[in-house]
């Protein structure tokens, strides 16, 4: 009898043993779920100078500047520190064939009541001989869309612009008249902003 009912005791203990290892496999072995990360931000940001009686615009690309990238990088550190698989797509198409779960669009618009200041980069503004005079800074404008796998529903947050102070009186006429050491401080200023701006969006989804 003691034999008997040593026999079954030591049964379930093995059954409870393998029954919880086989749990944590499967746990591992399930896939998290894949965020797509759309950005449609232009590839170089603007270099606005707006002076002289007339308001009128110097607005040029700095093509020699390449910061894209790090609205999608600051995306993904933010979905994977959450414990996601992010892969970078270029539409919600990768919805539809399977690569995501979910996506999610980086989505640049314009400054309100600022032409010429869609997405990211540098203004200036000077008028009436210094009697309107906003100082130096860089700038971003976006707003962040949700999409799901197999759901109509868009989940899209309001759009959020902000504005950083480069620490100098005033910009040159053009990019290519900054020191090395401005630019890059120019640039600096313009991805921490960057940064920031995203950071405060992605908050604001529950994911």
């Amino acid at each position: 009898m003691r034999y008997l009912t040593f026999l079954i005791v030591a049964g379930l203990v093995l059954l409870s043993f393998y029954g919880c290892g086989t749990s944590g496999i499967d746990d591992v072995s399930l896939n998290p779920i894949i965020f797509g990360v759309v950005n449609q931000f232009p590839d170089h940001p603007n270099y606005l100078k707006e002076k002289t009686l007339t308001a009128r615009q110097q607005n040029t690309t700095i093509e020699s500047l390449w910061v894209k990238g790090q609205l999608t990088r600051v995306v993904e550190q933010f979905l994977v520190a959450k414990g996601y698989r992010v892969i970078e797509v270029e539409s919600k198409v990768a919805l539809k064939d399977g690569r995501a779960d979910m996506v999610i669009e980086i989505v640049p618009r314009q400054v309100s009541k600022r032409e010429g200041t869609f997405g990211y980069g540098f203004s200036d503004r000077k008028f009436l001989l210094g009697l309107i005079n906003t100082k130096p800074n860089s700038y971003v404008c976006l707003q962040l869309t949700l999409n799901r796998k197999n759901s109509m529903r868009v989940i899209t947050t309001k759009r959020e612009e902000r504005f950083s102070d480069i620490g100098v009186d005033t910009m040159p006429g053009e990019w290519t008249k900054l020191t090395g050491a401005e630019k890059k401080r120019f640039e600096e200023n313009l991805q921490a902003n960057m940064a920031k701006t995203l950071d405060l969006l992605l908050s604001r989804f529950k994911i």
